[in-house]
């Protein structure tokens, strides 16, 4: 990548990131109300990992050690709502965002953060979060962990992973960090159809990934995506953080082992056009056309043509599970069908 293209989603990186600090500071200069209202304790959080993750994609690892201490640190008060903090709390959270906010603004000087100046500042703020995490289990009263002995050393292991696995985790922390890199560059572009078409075919690309490992989840969101971003009536600056954050928190799943975990959000699907279907749903009806396509799908009773043409198939009796909708056992039954209809000439 160039450094005019490095640098102009450096900026996008770097005015996203000030409206997430925004959201933390006033939680935190409002830490006692803030704990009483649960959505206002996720949005607080949501600023911290979406800070995160975009410092992890751009490699800027000392801005995403400090917000991943804040997302660690603010899970605690999504578990115990109860909480009573004091102001000595709010004291050492405060020192802390002051940390982060000074890599976010040394990031954005001309001179830029150097990696001596990261480290530094996140080798500052270590001790502070330590207090705060002594701190914030005292009130909640989590028990220290016991300090045990430590045991005799044993010789490394290296695990043995299955080839497949290895080339899952090249791709998604490879290839994909590279795919939402060019979909960052997209996003600072004009907002033209040629470019949401260059968004598109970058969904198309990711999902070919999904489909290689066979990630139905991955490719289901992939699809969704695609259908939100040929949406006119949204704007980029809408659609991008949108974009960024459900695919990202798809590739921590997939890297987590936990792909089937992947779902299409309530936001993607409030903004994806009216009357596209992904997932399960197209899937439902793409073999409900099927079958109406073939005769053997009808509204009252199913027929059967015993004297089908050579090439064709007569309705077999055990596909009546789909006259009563029973998607199914239907589709698992059309399964077991699947070979013999690669011999049918269905036009």
């Amino acid at each position: 990548m160039d450094q005019e293209k490095q640098r102009q989603i450096t900026i996008y990186f770097i005015e996203e990131a000030k409206e997430h600090l925004d959201t933390i500071e006033h939680g935190l200069l409002n830490l006692e109300s803030m704990l009483t209202d649960p959505e206002a304790v996720n949005e607080v959080f949501r600023a911290a990992h979406s800070i995160k993750g975009g410092a992890a994609m751009l490699g800027y690892t000392g801005i995403q050690t400090l917000a991943h201490n804040f997302e660690d640190n603010f899970k605690i008060f999504r578990d115990h709502q109860n909480l009573k903090v004091d102001q000595q709390l709010q004291t050492y959270f405060l020192e802390c965002f002051d940390k982060l906010r000074d890599l976010i603004e040394q990031l954005e000087s001309p001179e830029g953060l150097s990696l001596d100046k990261a480290d530094a500042i996140v080798r500052d703020s270590a001790p502070i979060f330590e207090q705060i995490k002594r701190h914030l289990n005292s009130l909640a009263g989590i028990k220290p962990e016991p300090v045990t002995a430590p045991s005799p050393p044993t010789p490394p292991v290296t695990p043995v992973v299955p080839a497949s696995d290895r080339s899952l985790v090249a791709a998604f922390k490879v290839e994909v960090p590279a795919k939402l890199r060019e979909m960052l560059q997209c996003f600072k572009q004009p907002d033209t159809p040629k470019n949401r078409e260059n968004l598109q075919a970058i969904c198309d690309q990711l999902k070919t990934i999904g489909d290689r490992f066979n990630l139905p989840q991955w490719s289901d969101l992939l699809q969704a995506m695609r259908a939100v971003l040929g949406n006119p009536s949204l704007q980029f600056r809408l659609l991008a953080p949108l974009a960024i954050r459900e695919i990202k928190q798809a590739q921590e799943l997939v890297l987590a082992g936990r792909a089937s975990a992947i779902q299409i959000s309530a936001q993607v699907r409030e903004v994806m056009p009216a009357g596209v279907l992904v997932g399960e749903e197209l899937r439902r009806q793409q073999w409900q056309n099927f079958l109406a396509q073939v005769g053997w799908l009808q509204t009252t009773a199913l027929q059967y043509d015993l004297n089908a043409p050579e090439g064709h198939l007569p309705a077999p009796i055990w596909l009546e599970p789909w006259q009563d909708n029973n998607f199914i056992n239907g589709r698992s039954l059309y399964e077991a069908f699947l070979q013999k209809l690669s011999d049918c000439e269905i036009g």
